[in-house]
This record gives structure tokens, C-alpha cells and sequence, in this order.
């Protein structure tokens, strides 16, 4: 078995808490390099919530967010300081649109209860794979 084989170098290996930890920081690390030098070239579009806002952009230039979501909070969506008006301050092309999810959770609260029942059924199939990432 090929596991047989390798088994030596996976005894050799360090699997401390301390170890495994800081490999998962580093692997993070270089992910984010990678991909924040990506979107330096290339237009792309974002969804954004209070919590994943952050100070350090890495220099991205605004001008290559073509959409941004976000879920209507009024940090985000007010009109002289939220978070989108400052982003379409920097990039007036963005298309700026309120989060498909939260939209479908407002309409939800008028729709037949059929309807409803199949809604509720989609955003708690969604909540499982966005608690599973």
C-alpha cells in the first residue's frame, strides 16, 4: 500500500497543536496573497457583511469590484456614510444590489404559505452549507 511506504514520513512529521495550527495560519496566509494579487488584475464582485469588513484592502483597486451585495444594514447601505455609497464614491460603475437572501427573507413575510414553507426550506438548506464552510 502506498501508505506503508509512506508511513515513515508521516510519523517524522510534527502534529502538535502548536504545529498544526501555525501550518493552517501560514496555508491562510499564502492563500490570501495568492488571491489578493489576483483581484489586483481582474474585475470581480463582492458580498459584504459587518463581518467581513477589514481595514487593510491590500491596495485592490475599487475600480475592479464590478457588484458589490451587501445584507442592508444601515452601515452598509446608508446613504452619506455607508460602507456601499463609500465604495460607489470610489468606483461610480458599481453596480451595487442588496443581498438575494435577505431579499427573499423580506418577501417571504407577504408571500402564500406555501410559498413560504418552500422559502424557509431553501434558507435553512442554505444556513447548513454556509455553517459547513
Amino acid at each position: 500500500m502506498v501508505f506503508e511506504k509512506d508511513n515513515k514520513y508521516l510519523k517524522a512529521m510534527q502534529l502538535s497543536k502548536n504545529t498544526v495550527s501555525r501550518r493552517i495560519d501560514e496555508m491562510g496566509e499564502y492563500i490570501e496573497k495568492q488571491l489578493v494579487e489576483k483581484l489586483k488584475t481582474r474585475k470581480f464582485s463582492v458580498q459584504v457583511e459587518e463581518s467581513t469588513l477589514r481595514d487593510n484592502v491590500n491596495d485592490i483597486p475599487m475600480k475592479n469590484i464590478t457588484t458589490c451585495a451587501a445584507d442592508g444594514a444601515p452601515n452598509m447601505m446608508g446613504k452619506k456614510n455607508g460602507c456601499l455609497k463609500l465604495m460607489k464614491d470610489a468606483n461610480p460603475e458599481m453596480i451595487l444590489v442588496h443581498c438575494v437572501i435577505h431579499r427573499q427573507n423580506l418577501v417571504a413575510k407577504n408571500i402564500s404559505p406555501v410559498l413560504n414553507e418552500v422559502l424557509h426550506n431553501v434558507i435553512k438548506c442554505v444556513n447548513v452549507i454556509k455553517d459547513s464552510a
